[in-house]
């Protein structure tokens, strides 16, 4: 009865804001992202709860587990693609792939520093200064840079 009496005088929106911050702050923690989407859906259903104080809340509770549901789905289906090319990148510099590779220069290399497009990843590079669209040859790689030389 207090309780019932607690929730009529207080809008709802704010428990849905409370929600949200709550959930974001376990995703700090969690660092997987579904409490981040769980925490955007929160966020949607108070706003929605402010702007349309009459839907009940158990209404506004099955709204809020259908976008939680939607936006964790879109999200883990995103950041699994996402993954796939962060780790597909970690084997090739893992294995050092393009070491002995011959590459043409996107933006040229000054002051030591460029970058290289390669299977459709613009690489770092270091190494000689040489202008745009010069061929060179990759000799080593050191993290996510390659270490060219400019071909004769």
């Amino acid at each position: 009865m207090i309780v019932t009496q607690f929730l009529e005088q207080l809008q709802l929106y704010w428990i849905w804001f409370g929600v949200a911050t709550l959930l974001l702050l376990v995703e700090v923690f969690a660092g997987s992202f579904r409490f981040m989407a769980a925490s955007v859906a929160a966020l949607i259903v108070g706003v929605l709860s402010h702007f349309f104080p009459y839907v009940e809340f158990p209404v506004q509770l099955l709204f809020f587990g259908v976008i939680a549901a939607v936006l964790v789905w879109t999200s883990s289906f995103y950041l699994n693609a996402r993954m796939k090319e962060v780790n597909r990148l970690r084997e090739i510099v893992a294995s050092k792939a393009y070491v002995g590779r011959e590459v043409k220069l996107v933006g040229g290399i000054r002051n030591g520093f460029g970058s290289a497009h390669i299977d459709d990843v613009v690489w770092p590079v270091n190494g000689q200064d040489c202008p745009a669209g010069s061929q060179v040859k990759v000799v080593d790689m050191s993290g996510a840079k390659l270490i060219v030389e400019p071909l004769a």
